[in-house]
C-alpha cells in the first residue's frame, strides 16, 4: 500500500481494530499517531493490529502492520526503497508506487501486485512491474529483478531463497542461468547469521510444495550444502530413492543424505554453535 504505517493503524482503528503489543522483535520510536489507539485485552480479541517490521535504522523505522481477523495474520506494508543495505538488513525510504517497491525485490515472481479495488469478490486486476513475474510464474521461470548479482550483494540470502522458489515453482534441474553464474561468488555466505542460513535451508527442505530431491540436488551441486553441514560427507541425491523423494515426511530425505556419517559426525555438524574464524557463533541448531 501506499499508506503509511501510521495512516494503515488509522484505518485500522478506525474499523474497530485494537492495538497489540510490538512484534517486530527490534526497539526503535513509536508510531507518531495523532489519536489514542484501544489496547488489545489479554482475554484476546477477534480483531487487532501490531507492528510487524521495522528497518535497520537506529530509530528503528516502522514499516509493516500486521492486522489480525479470527486469527489469521495479513502483513500490510508500505511501498518502499532500501536506503542502505547491509547483510540484508535494510534502512528504508517510502514511496508511492508499486512500480519503485518492485525494483528492489528479489524475484520476478515476487514483484507482482493485485490492486484491492473490491472490498468483497475477485480482484483481478494485475500489476507486473517488471514486465516478466507473470510470464515466469505461467512457464516455471525463476530469475532475479535485474542482474542477480546485484540482488545477492544487497542480501547474500537471496541466494538460499533463489533455491528455494526454483525448487518449489522452477522447471528443470539447473536455474536461470544469470543466477547459476552468479553462486559461486556467494556461495560462502559471508556476513550472513548461521540461524539465518539454517532457517531457511528449512523453510525448504520442509515445505510441501518444494521438491526435495531436487532442493538438495541443488544445495550440493552449488557447495552450499557444505555450508549448512560442515565435515559430513553426503550420499548422491541423484541415487535417492523415488519412495524418499516422494514422501511427505521432509526430515526423511535429509535422514538419507546424511545416513553414511556417524553419529558423532552429524552431531559435530549440528551443535548449537560452530567455529567461525576464531568465534564460536550460534548456529541456530
Amino acid at each position: 500500500t501506499n499508506a503509511t504505517p501510521e495512516q494503515t493503524a488509522q484505518i485500522l482503528s478506525n474499523a474497530g481494530f485494537k492495538q497489540a503489543e510490538d512484534r517486530s522483535g527490534k526497539s526503535g520510536k513509536p508510531l507518531n499517531l495523532t489519536f489514542s489507539p484501544q489496547p488489545k485485552s489479554e482475554h484476546g480479541e477477534k480483531k487487532y493490529w501490531f507492528i510487524k517490521g521495522r528497518d535497520a535504522s537506529q530509530d528503528g523505522k516502522v514499516f509493516v502492520i500486521s492486522a489480525v481477523v479470527d486469527s489469521e495474520e495479513f502483513e500490510i506494508a508500505t511501498f518502499r526503497k532500501d536506503a542502505k543495505v547491509t547483510d540484508g538488513a535494510a534502512e528504508v525510504d517510502f514511496v508511492d508506487n508499486p512500480h519503485e517497491d518492485a525494483s528492489r525485490r528479489d524475484l520476478t515472481i515476487n514483484a507482482m501486485y493485485t490492486e484491492l479495488t473490491k472490498s468483497d469478490g475477485e480482484n483481478s486486476k494485475l500489476c507486473d512491474p517488471t514486465g516478466k513475474g507473470w510470464h515466469d510464474a505461467k512457464h516455471g521461470i525463476v530469475r532475479t529483478v535485474g542482474k542477480a548479482e546485484d540482488r545477492f550483494n544487497e542480501d547474500k540470502l537471496r541466494v538460499l531463497r533463489a533455491i528455494r522458489f526454483h525448487s518449489r515453482f522452477g522447471s528443470g534441474s539447473t536455474m536461470d542461468k544469470d543466477i547459476e553464474k552468479a553462486i559461486p561468488r556467494f556461495k560462502h555466505m559471508e556476513g550472513v547469521a548461521l540461524e539465518r542460513i539454517r532457517d531457511e535451508f528449512l523453510k525448504g527442505l520442509l515445505h510441501p510444495d518444494v521438491d526435495s530431491k531436487k532442493y538438495i540436488s541443488i544445495y550440493k551441486r552449488t557447495g552450499l550444502l557444505e555450508k549448512v553441514f560442515p565435515g559430513v560427507t553426503f550420499d548422491p541425491p541423484n541415487n535417492m530413492p523415488l519412495e524418499i523423494a516422494d514422501k511427505k515426511d521432509k526430515p526423511l530425505a535429509l535422514a538419507w543424505l546424511l545416513q553414511h556419517n556417524s553419529v558423532d559426525k552429524v552431531a559435530a555438524a549440528l551443535d548449537q554453535t560452530r567455529r567461525v574464524g576464531v568465534e564460536d557463533t550460534n548456529s541456530g541448531w
